[in-house]
């Protein structure tokens, strides 16, 4: 069952955590000219509030006067006259000088670049208030009809990932190679919010912020929705200034092939996708994605950052780094034998002893007393090249975990005589030696 997670909150990303998003203040430019430099937008406070104090302090807005066409601002849609809750004024009373206002905005969007901002144009607003308007009309907050949502830092975000997308959260450009390229989606897919598309542009930028947070931080993806189907995307951690790997890129798949590779278990077909194509990079990814899933059902993940938690993490991605899935392999090779056999291949005979035991219990888990019945030596011959894994892995049947879906595929392969097994059981192998 898909399980999703994605409450209706915009996350701000702290300095701390992206180091170099830091903003010093601590410079001899002129805050001013920073904003302008760094950010490609100037504001006036050469306009009266659109609230009235109760005292008499002086109060002004601070409008946009400029942006920059090149600037991340720009590209978000902001223009000369608009106001935002990012930028001191329209309700705030004069307390400090333009510079320091302009220094505040500098640390504004040093923490929320990558985080919706809502804006509105300050000439409705302004008319609204002289026409005796509401207090929403009045001001520029989400009640305000006139308001409207963009994410400052989308064209960084966008970029890094990989996409473009729309209102809607659909894919409307992919560049190659990116983590959205390496992920697999494609244009037309459409993001996710919980189970259903996102609602509006507010939703979209939430989800496009999750999206990023994962590329950077977790290196793994979001629900998409293809063809009226909910696929997950996986994608490489990269961090801001690396690039993606190439090799990374999942193994393309023609429509016959993906139609034998939709019958395996969704917890292992990109593994075992990648596999086939002989991407062993990808199939690394893959496979750490698959074990961090299960990693956050473990105690070491809900003990977090504490020093037992870190300790029982690192153990856990050594482990991880050094298993090649061998269990999946002797898996694999019991299904197949009781689905179609070993194929005319040379086989090895594996002896091994039945026991059967006789338990006397309560039936709540006390067990009374235990007898071996008897002890039967067997063997079964199974193809040599899975033998050494099916010993080690001490089976001499397949676990039914995963054993349907591997038995529909091996059959929807074509069985013996497939190339598409041929090509997968070869390369399954040598990945166990990469």
């Amino acid at each position: 069952m898909l399980k999703f997670r994605f409450p209706l909150v915009f996350t701000v990303l702290s300095i701390a955590f992206f180091g170099h998003l830091q903003t010093a203040l601590a410079t001899d430019e002129d805050p001013i000219e920073r904003l302008y430099n760094e950010h490609g937008i100037r504001f006036s406070d050469e306009y009266p509030c659109t609230v009235k104090w109760i005292s008499n302090e002086p109060c002004k807005s601070f409008v946009l006067s400029e942006v920059r066409i090149d600037s991340e601002a720009y590209y978000a849609g902001l223009r000369k006259g608009h106001v935002s809750g990012l930028f001191p004024g329209y309700t705030k009373r004069i307390t400090k000088t333009k510079s320091q206002y302009a220094e505040d905005v500098l640390y504004s969007i040093s923490v929320k670049r990558f985080s919706a901002v809502r804006y509105c144009e300050f000439s409705k607003m302004l008319a609204k208030y002289e026409s005796g308007g509401t207090p929403e009309e009045v001001s520029c907050g989400h009640k305000n009809p006139n308001s409207k949502v963009t994410m400052l830092g989308r064209a960084t975000a966008e970029s890094h990932i990989g996409i473009k997308l729309d209102d809607d959260g659909v894919v409307t450009s992919l560049i190659v190679p990116s983590p959205a390229s390496v992920g697999g989606i494609q244009i037309g897919d459409q993001l996710l919010y919980g189970p259903k598309p996102p609602r509006d542009l507010e939703i979209t930028l939430t989800m496009l912020n999750q999206l990023f947070v994962n590329v950077v931080n977790k290196g793994h993806g979001e629900f998409f929705l293809r063809g009226g189907k909910t696929i997950e995307v996986n994608m490489p951690l990269v961090r801001m200034g690396q690039t993606v790997d190439p090799r990374l890129a999942q193994t393309e798949l023609t429509s016959s092939e993906a139609t034998v590779f939709d019958e395996l278990p969704d917890a292992i077909r990109p593994f075992l996708t990648a596999i086939y194509g002989g991407r062993f990079e990808r199939a690394e990814m893959e496979k750490k994605v698959f074990y961090l899933k299960a990693y956050s059902l473990t105690l070491g993940a809900q003990l977090g950052e504490t020093p037992i938690g870190g300790a029982l993490n690192a153990n856990y991605d050594s482990a991880v780094d050094a298993t090649r899935f061998a269990p999946l392999v002797a898996q694999y090779g019991l299904v197949k034998l009781n689905t179609v056999g070993n194929c005319g291949n040379p086989v090895t005979t594996i002896p091994y002893t039945e026991t059967v035991v006789r338990t006397l219990s309560d039936g709540y888990g006390f067990v009374w007393s235990e007898s071996v019945v008897s002890k039967t030596s067997k063997s079964f011959d199974i193809d040599a090249r899975f033998a050494p894994f099916v010993v080690r892995s001490e089976l001499v049947s397949p676990r039914p975990m995963w054993s349907a879906g591997i038995r529909y595929f091996i059959s929807a392969a074509g069985g013996c005589e497939s190339a598409i097994l041929n090509q997968f059981e070869d390369n399954f192998l040598a990945y166990q030696k990469y």
